[in-house]
This record gives structure tokens, sequence and C-alpha cells, in this order.
């Protein structure tokens, strides 16, 4: 069957994104119109972070009270301006200082929207994209998306110590994601270059995911839940505070999930079952962590692994053919100490080992008697030291560096039995040396200024960072941002072949750049009514991108190019009196690749809205969230339809003693939609997906019972 672009939504986009920005604009209004009564004082904030004993430090995790600890809970908005982060800058800092527009997502958004991995937290953060294949889920953020590139364009952190692989430098943010969200203490997401600080990846962002400690679990916890196309999911937890100050963690999750058939309307035959995969969307997962913290010391140790079914027929393969998946797989050991040498210097160091492996299974003979086997494996350790100096009046300066070494860097390629296509065995190091001061010029006037320089290979790299923090008034604060990131090519992008007809390799390429613009504004209307704007502007330059080799028509990952974008950022975010929570965003971009055309994957406009509200009694919440986004061009030269979909989550402590359900409705209003496909999204009959479809309504329900 042919099948048009856009074909499942044509023509539905400019009325709903009407719709969405009138909407919007009602809710930025509706406290003004709805709230004469004094400002709330009994409120929480969805973007608020852990309040903090001590000022400055440089450890990322030890010492630092939790939400529940702090009473976020309880916080106004305009307490916000004394919350501490640590991201932006490797030092806890108030978020209004921070050279970045910080956003926290904590451990209570976590509960009362229902989410389920980090994918699902992300998707809620304002100018950020995540698209999914039914294989991975991809993160894109402020116009660039890239499908299928492994989420290598971000920096993904656990308690800061780097994810980040040594073949494709991906971040793992669906269920290969080394942790159960229920150990989450909080999100902290930095958008833009961060580069100056963490190196290479930190193009888009910096995600730091801090983990809770065993004193907030406080016992046995056991929980359940189960949901649609028999969906379980299983999780024990202990956590404790021993006399003497320690505190233990430990956990372990099952989950299970046999998945919808998927219809795909491009491969509609009668020889293929009429585009319907019949049982291949399924998946599964395991993971433990462990958690030990003691006087400045934290350890951490963790094993995850994910199977996932592959319905899409993706790279060539037999649709509906059963047997192609993939398995991802971690495990790690991570230590972090710090501690105060004299009076005004924090010395901090971390020292990690981190394990990958990546095998996929594909099948591209109808018979089944050939199956293609893809695999990597990446082994690294890695180190670094940090020295904070708070000695010199108003100023905060910190120095450091860092070292890693990737010493396996393995991918294979082969059919079995016997054809071997690929056996690339790399290995790879990074040094970095920056330097950072925070220099509070007067009450009006930050400024803060970083750089820092790396060596890998033959190659050195410089990365500057600098902003200018004015807090205008006690309310309001205006930031000038300005910085710099690189990516280096990943050993994928270098090396990986298939076979001779398919694609070849390019060790020659050259690390991708990105330059960064930043005008943000933060203002407190009311002490319960915060209005968040920003525009920005950033170039890439050398960007890596999977292309055709004009001499002989292979794929190939070439640096081809510069790409551009401009935007426009808005968020509000309200408290009512009655413990009512209101956060909505609104994003406008536009993407231009190299020859000035719009990006494909990269919608013009997205709009979110969080809104949560107890129910009948404060023990008794329901959470609402809605997200927006419009029309986006595809690889193939259509597009896929803008969509809204509605989530709604009723969680409630109040059944009975030490115990916790929720119950979350997912696409509550069925909506059907796609993402953008792939290059690699077609089957072995040449027939391109024009859309990736994603799930209708689904629901989940879930216990959890502290012993």
């Amino acid at each position: 069957m042919s099948v048009s672009p856009s074909y499942r939504q044509r023509g539905r986009t400019a009325p709903l994104f009407a719709v969405a920005w009138a909407t919007w604009a009602g809710l930025a209004l509706l406290p003004a119109i709805v709230s004469a009564a004094p400002p709330a004082s009994g409120t929480t904030s969805s973007t608020s972070g852990p309040a903090s004993s001590t000022s400055g430090t440089a450890s990322p995790a030890n010492g630092t009270a939790s939400p529940a600890d702090a009473d976020v809970l309880d916080m106004p908005l305009e307490r916000l301006l004394d919350v501490k982060v640590f991201t932006a800058s490797k030092f806890e800092q108030r978020m209004s200082e921070a050279p970045s527009a910080v956003t926290v997502i904590t451990a209570q958004d976590i509960k009362t929207y229902g989410y389920r991995t980090l994918a699902d937290i992300l998707r809620s953060i304002r100018s950020v994209e995540i698209t999914f294949d039914h294989n991975y889920n991809y993160f894109g953020a402020r116009g660039f998306s890239i499908p299928g590139d492994y989420n290598s364009r971000v920096l993904l952190l656990i308690d800061g110590h780097p994810v980040n692989d040594g073949v494709y430098g991906q971040a793992p943010i669906d269920r290969e994601f080394p942790l159960d969200v229920d150990l989450i203490d909080r999100v902290e997401f930095v958008p833009g270059p961060g580069s100056a600080l963490f190196g290479s990846n930190a193009v888009f962002g910096v995600i730091n995911v801090f983990t809770k400690s065993g004193e907030q679990i406080g016992g046995a916890q056991v929980a359940a839940g189960g949901g649609s196309y028999d969906g379980v999911q299983g999780r024990a937890t202990y956590g404790t505070r021993y006399d003497n100050g320690a505190r233990l963690l430990m956990s372990a999750t099952g989950f299970n999930y046999n998945g919808e058939d998927v219809v795909f309307p491009e491969y509609d035959s009668p020889s293929t079952n009429g585009g319907r995969a019949q049982g291949l969307d399924f998946e599964s997962a395991q993971n433990a962590f462990v958690k030990l913290d003691y006087e400045g010391l934290q350890l951490e140790a963790g094993t995850s692994r994910r199977k996932k079914g592959i319905p899409t027929a993706s790279f060539g393969q037999v649709f509906d053919e059963s047997g192609a998946n993939t398995v991802d797989s971690y495990a790690f050991v991570a230590g972090h100490y710090s501690h105060a040498v004299g009076e005004n210097l924090e010395l901090s160091g971390n020292l990690d080992y981190w394990e990958y492996d990546y095998f996929g299974q594909y099948m591209y003979d109808p018979t089944g008697a050939v199956v293609n086997e893809d695999g990597a494996t990446s082994r690294w350790w890695s180190g670094g030291l940090q020295l904070l100096d708070t000695a010199i009046d108003r100023h905060k300066l910190i120095v450091g560096g860092d070292y890693r070494h990737d010493y396996q860097a393995n991918q294979t390629n082969y059919d079995q039995p016997g054809v071997v296509y690929l056996d690339s065995r790399q290995t790879a190091e990074r040094t970095g040396l920056f330097v950072q001061d925070e220099f509070t010029v007067t009450e009006h006037l930050i400024l803060n200024a970083g750089i820092r320089g790396d060596h890998y290979g033959s190659q050195n790299v410089v990365s500057p960072r600098i902003g200018v923090v004015l807090p205008v008034r006690p309310t309001t604060t205006v930031k000038l941002l300005y910085g710099s990131a690189y990516r280096i090519p990943n050993e994928y992008e270098k090396y990986y072949v298939t076979n001779s007809s398919s694609q070849e390799a390019n060790p020659n390429l050259r690390p991708e750049r990105i330059q960064t613009w930043d005008l943000d504004l933060e203002h407190y209307i009311r002490s319960n009514w915060r209005v968040t704007a920003a525009v920005f502007y950033y170039r890439i330059h050398d960007l890596i991108d999977l292309a055709t080799d004009t001499s002989n028509g292979l794929l190939q990952y070439q640096n081809t190019g510069d790409s551009r974008a401009r935007g426009a950022e808005l968020e509000t975010e309200y408290r009512w009196n009655g413990g009512a929570r209101l956060r909505a965003s609104a994003t406008w971009q536009i993407a231009r690749d190299n020859a000035g055309n719009v990006r494909t994957d990269s919608p013009k406009y997205m709009a979110k809205l969080n809104y949560s509200v107890p129910v009948v009694t404060d023990a008794t919440r329901l959470g609402v969230e809605s997200q927006l986004m419009s029309e986006r061009s595809t690889v193939t030269g259509g597009s896929v339809a803008g969509f809204g979909v509605t989530n709604v989550t009723l969680s409630s402590s109040a059944l009975a003693k030490n115990l916790e359900t929720s119950f979350s409705v997912y696409n509550l209003f069925d909506r059907h939609y796609d993402d953008p496909p792939g290059i690699e999204h077609f089957d072995s009959l040449g027939r391109q997906l024009q859309g990736i479809p994603q799930y209708g309504r689904t629901f989940w329900v879930k216990f959890q019972y502290t012993l």
C-alpha cells in the first residue's frame, strides 16, 4: 500500500496548536483571575531541589538533605531562590545564582505523575523532546534530534558519575538505565553546553540523577505493579541509617511486558500479515543497586539487563519474523569522597569502573537459517579530583581534572554461522583539566567563568563558559550565558561496518562543536507565582551524521557541516493555598541544517502542562500531565503530524498505614500519533517507514508497602 506523508493525522496540526496556545495562555493567566487570596505558604514546587545544610560543598550527594528532609513540600515558590543545586557548577549554589536555567524533578513529582522511566521524567521538561522507535528512546533538545543517535549529545550522570559508554557514547534513558526510578531522589537537568566542566558529550545538557539514601527508605519496602499488555513489575528495597551515621540502601527490581501487536501500514500486504507485527514488542528488565555513605565517603554498585524485541524490521530485516531483539547490560562500582581541608578548602574525588555490553539479533533470512548477530563490549575506568576554595572574599574557585581509560571498545558483526563482517577492537584515553570561578562582584552582579582543556588521541579541545547573573531585584534575576561544548566521534561512528554493500568506516572524523548564547529571566510575580522566560541561539560546527559517500554510494558517518537554531521558552508555575500546583511551558524554535532547511524531527512548537491537586485529603493526589508537539519533518521527505497526549495519575497513602497506591492512565484520550523514523527503518523489501506509531491508551496500577 502506498503511504503519503503525515497520513495518520493530516491537517490537524494548525487547529491543535491554536487550541494549545490558547489553553496555555489561559492557564498562565488563571492564577491572576482566580487567586485574589493571600499568597500561599504551604505549597511546593515541582522544580524544587533539596535544601542543603552546607553551602559551597563540592560533594554531589553526601550530607545533602532530601526534599522530604528539607520539607520542600511545604516550601513556597519564593523559597526556591535559596534552594541549592549542584550540577551547574560542580558545587552547591542557590538555584537563582546558577549559570543556567536548571530544572529539577523531585521524587514527589515522579510519584505524582506516574513516571516509570527516566525518559518519562525528561519528557516533562521544557524544550526537551523524546522520541521512541519501539526499541530505544532518543533524547532531543531545543529543536535538535537525530533518530537513532543513541543520545550521545547529552551527558548522563548518576550521583555525579558519568554513565555514557565508550562505544556509542550513549545515555541510557529507558529501562536499560541502571536504576529503578523509585530510587531517584531528584533529577537535575542543566540545559546548554556543559563541556567547560564535564568534557565530551555535554552538548545539549547534563542530566544528573541523584539517588535516595537508605535513611529515606526507612526500612524494608516491597512494591508491585501491573498494567496493559501483561506488564508486571516487582521491587524489593531495604534502607536504613545506623547509629554511627552510616546509611545503607539495597534494592532489586524485575519487569516484564509482553507488548501489543504493532501495525505498520507501510508493510501492509498479504505476504506480511497485513503489516501487523505479532508478539515482537516485548520487553524485560532487571536491575540491582547498593549504596553506602558514611562521613564523606559514598560507595555505589549496580547492575542491569534489558531485553527488547524489535517490531519495526529495521535495517532491512524480514518483517514479522520472530527472533529480532537487542540486549543492553550495565555493571558498575563507583566511589566518591569529599573532605574539608581547612576552613575554606574542600577536596573531593571519585573513582569509577563500568561495564557495558550490547547484543543484537537481526533476522535477514526469510527461512530463519541465517541470523545476524551484532555486539559491542565497553569497559572503562575513570577518576577525578577537584578542589573548592572559598578563601578569597566573594569568590568560589574550583579547579580539577579527570582521566578516563576505555581499555575495551570492541564491536562485532557476523552471520551465524560463520561470516564475519566486523571485528573492531579499540582503546581510548581522555584527560581533562578545568578551572572555574564564581565572583560575587556586588549583590546585583555575579560573574561565573570557566574553561576546560581536554586531550584525547592526537586532539586537543578547549571549552570556555561565561555567565553573567544579575539579581536586579530580590524577586527578579537576569542571566546572560555563553558556552562552548564538544563531542568526540565515538567508536561506532568511526569503525562500524556490516558488509561491503551497506556501510563503511570513517576513522578520520573530527569532533563536533557547539556554541550557545542564552538570555534568561526569572521573575516572581508573587511569592507563589513564578514566570521564567528564555531566548537562545546555537550553532554546531562539523556535525557528525550518517550520510552517503558519493564515491561509492555507501552509508558513512561524516562531518556534514553546520547546523544552527534559535528559539524562545516560557514557563509559569503557581501554587494555590489548598495545595494545588501548576507548571506550564511553551517553546518556539527553528533549527536548520547546513543547507538552510528545517531539521528533521524538529518541532516548531511544544507545550507542556503539569497540574496536581489534593483529592478529599492531602494524602490523596490527582496528577494531570499534557504534552503537545507540532508537526515534524522526516528523513524520508515527509512529515508526521502534531499531537497532544494527556496522562493522569491518582496516588494515595490513605488506604492503609505504610501503604502507597497509584493508578495511572497514559494517553487518556487514546490519540493515534507517530514519531519520526530514522534512516534505518526499512524492511527486507525496501519499504521505508513514514512514521513510528506510538502507544494508545494504557494503564498501570502500583502498590508499595513499607514494613
